[in-house]
C-alpha cells in the first residue's frame, strides 16, 4: 500500500491553515488513486490466472479439440420413413365442369383429399336421407350386427323397409333396410332401442360428426326429416363419405343392389332394393346414399373407383330425383376425363434446422408433403428448399 510522507513543520516556511487543508485533501485523493490502481492490478492478475488454469486443465477439453468453421451450416440430415402419399389428381385441360341445377356440389379424391370441383361447398342445406349415413355409423359403433331389436311403434312417414309392430329383427338386417330402400322405420327402430332412447341416439349422431371435424353439420333426427336445425354441407358430406367407405361393413351394405332379409325366426321377409340407380349402371360406382324431400330437393353421394383411382361426388338440392343422378354422372365423367393422378416422389433424408424435431405434414390444398420445423415448411420434393408458403 502506498504510504504518504507525513507533514513536517518548518520554522522558515510556516504553513497557514488554508495550506494545511489543501495538503490534507491532496493526500486523500492521492491515496485513493493508488489504491484503485492496486485493486485493478490484482483483479487482472487473478483473471489471467483463472483463465490459464482452465485452459490447461488436464483431460479432454472442448475448446482444445473444437474445429469451428464459419461456413458450416446449422442443419442436420434426418433419416426417417416418410408416410405413403396417395396419388393426387391434377387437371390436364381447361374444360369447364358441367352446368347443374344442384345448389351445392363437391368432387373430391378421397385418398389425397384433393378437391377437384366445388359449388357453394359450405352452403348449409337439408341433407334429407343422407342423414342415414351417420345413423348407420352410430348403430355400427354401438350395436353388434347379430343383436336382435324389437320394433315398437312404427314410423309412418316417408320411405319404409316394411317392418311390423312387435317384429324382432337383427341390427344387420335393419342396416340393409336403412341404407338400400332408405327406410325411415328402420332408422326409428335403431334410435328407439338405443341405450338412453331416441334423444340419446341423436346426441350420439352429433357427437360423431363433431369427432370427425364436420363443423357445419347438425342433426335433430335419425331419418333426415326437415327441420331448421337439421343441416349439413356438401363439403362435410364429402369428407363423411370418404371416411365411412373405409368401414368394410358399411361399404358392403351400400354396394348391395338388392337383398331379401327376414326377422329373427324367418316368418317375415323383406325384399329390399337399392334406390341408388347408378349402382351397376355407371361404371365404378360403389355407393353411397340418396336423399330427397320437397325442401332438400334431389341429394346424392356417389363413391367411385375406376382404374385404381377414386372419387367422392356430392350433389345437394338438385332439381328433382332424376336430375341428381344425371348431374352426378356428368361430374364423374368430367373428373376422370380432365384429370390425371400423379404420384409424389419424396426424399427419405431431409436437411432440417437444428435442434428442433420435424413434424411431417401433408397439405392437401398444396398437393404436397411438407415438413414443418421452426414454423417453416420444407419441401422434400424440392430438394430441401424452403416452400415459400
Amino acid at each position: 500500500m502506498f504510504v504518504f510522507p507525513p507533514l513536517r513543520r518548518s520554522k522558515q516556511y510556516p504553513m497557514d491553515r488554508v495550506a494545511k487543508s489543501r495538503y490534507k485533501a491532496f493526500k486523500k485523493e492521492a491515496l485513493q488513486f493508488w489504491e484503485s490502481i492496486a485493486n485493478q492490478s490484482l483483479r487482472l492478475v487473478l483473471s489471467l490466472f483463472v483463465s490459464l488454469f482452465f485452459l490447461f486443465l488436464p483431460g479432454q477439453n472442448f475448446y482444445q479439440t473444437a474445429q469451428i468453421s464459419a461456413k458450416q451450416p446449422l442443419v442436420r440430415g434426418v433419416d426417417f420413413p416418410l408416410p405413403t402419399i396417395a396419388p393426387y389428381p391434377v387437371k390436364i385441360s381447361n374444360t369447364l365442369p358441367p352446368e347443374m341445377t344442384a345448389q351445392s356440389a363437391v368432387v373430391m379424391d378421397p385418398d389425397s383429399k384433393v378437391v377437384m370441383f366445388t359449388k357453394n361447398p359450405n352452403l348449409k342445406l337439408s341433407p334429407a336421407s343422407l342423414t342415414k349415413i351417420v345413423t348407420a355409423l352410430v348403430a355400427l359403433e354401438n350395436y353388434r350386427l347379430e343383436d336382435i331389436l324389437t320394433v315398437g311403434r312404427l314410423y309412418p312417414e316417408g320411405a319404409q323397409m316394411g317392418l311390423f309392430e312387435g317384429e324382432k329383427i337383427s341390427v344387420e338386417n335393419l342396416l340393409y333396410g336403412l341404407l338400400l330402400p332408405s327406410g325411415n322405420d328402420s332408422a326409428f327402430v335403431l334410435a328407439e332401442n338405443f341405450p338412453g332412447g331416441y334423444k340419446e341416439f341423436v346426441r350420439a349422431m352429433n357427437k360423431k360428426v363433431e369427432q370427425l371435424g364436420l363443423k357445419n353439420t347438425h342433426f335433430t333426427n335419425p331419418t333426415g326429416e326437415e327441420d331448421g336445425e337439421h343441416f349439413s354441407t356438401a363439403w362435410d358430406l364429402a369428407h363423411l363419405a370418404s371416411w365411412t367407405m373405409s368401414n368394410s361393413v358399411f361399404a358392403k351394405i351400400v354396394g348391395t343392389p338388392h337383398i331379401t332379409v327376414s326377422n329373427n325366426n324367418q316368418t317375415r321377409w323383406h325384399e329390399l332394393k337399392n334406390i341408388n340407380i347408378l349402382l351397376g349402371e355407371k361404371e365404378g360406382v360403389k355407393g353411397v346414399k340418396t336423399g330427397w324431400t320437397k325442401e332438400a330437393g334431389g341429394c346424392f353421394i356417389a363413391y367411385v373407383e375406376k382404374d385404381g383411382q377414386k372419387l367422392v361426388v356430392v350433389v345437394l338440392k338438385s332439381e328433382d330425383e332424376d336430375t341428381r343422378f344425371e348431374e352426378t354422372k356428368a361430374l364423374i365423367n368430367w373428373a376422370f376425363v380432365n384429370h390425371k393422378w400423379q404420384k409424389l416422389e419424396a426424399l427419405s433424408t431431409l436437411l432440417l434446422p437444428l435442434p428442433h424435431t420435424p413434424q411431417i405434414l401433408y397439405l392437401p390444398q398444396k398437393q404436397r408433403l411438407a415438413v414443418k420445423t421452426l414454423g417453416i415448411f420444407w419441401c422434400p420434393d424440392k430438394l430441401n428448399t424452403h416452400c415459400g408458403w
